[in-house]
């Protein structure tokens, strides 16, 4: 089925300037930094209502020192001064190091943590990760999705526990 619609176009080639951050509006770096500020106030205000409405004192975070995690602590521990608590009484970071963690993402998490006045405590997965790729047969040295997965969800895990005993 071939519909005539009478619109000739006569492009001539195919490129075109592609804005970098197009969702982004222009602006100064101190406007963009004041948005950031704001974006990070909206998610503390939502945690701090969240701990309210829960009756929840305490916040467990996995901090492995990467992008992710370093964002939920700035907003927890804005989300902490909202509440009028120190930080470091509310928080309790954990830094799980496995098979493909760097040191380098380990140490930035234990440094964040410390400047923030955070607690941290190292929980090593080597082991578990090591156990449960065996019981499945893995070679554990192909790092395939499975390989990421087992240690994605060792790390969850122990928060859960970690939440649970302690908290």
């Amino acid at each position: 089925l071939l519909v005539k619609t009478g619109i000739e176009r006569e492009q001539t080639h195919l490129s075109a300037d592609i804005n970098r951050n197009p969702f982004l509006p222009s602006e100064t770096d101190a406007s963009r930094g004041e948005r950031f500020d704001t974006i990070i106030e909206i998610m503390a205000h939502g945690l701090a209502y969240r701990m309210q409405a829960t009756h929840q004192d305490r916040l467990v975070l996995g901090l492995s020192g990467g992008l992710d995690s370093t964002l939920a602590l700035l907003v927890a521990c804005e989300a902490a001064k909202i509440l009028h608590k120190n930080p470091g009484d509310i928080i309790q970071t954990l830094t799980m190091p496995g098979p493909a963690s760097s040191e380098h993402t380990q140490t930035n998490a234990q440094v964040l943590a410390k400047a923030l006045g955070v607690p941290n405590t190292v929980i090593p997965i080597h082991d578990l990760v090591k156990t449960e790729l065996l019981a499945i047969a893995h070679d554990g040295q192909t790092q395939d999705i499975t390989y990421e997965n087992v240690q994605a969800r060792a790390r969850t895990s122990l928060l859960f526990n970690y939440g649970n005993q302690y908290h």
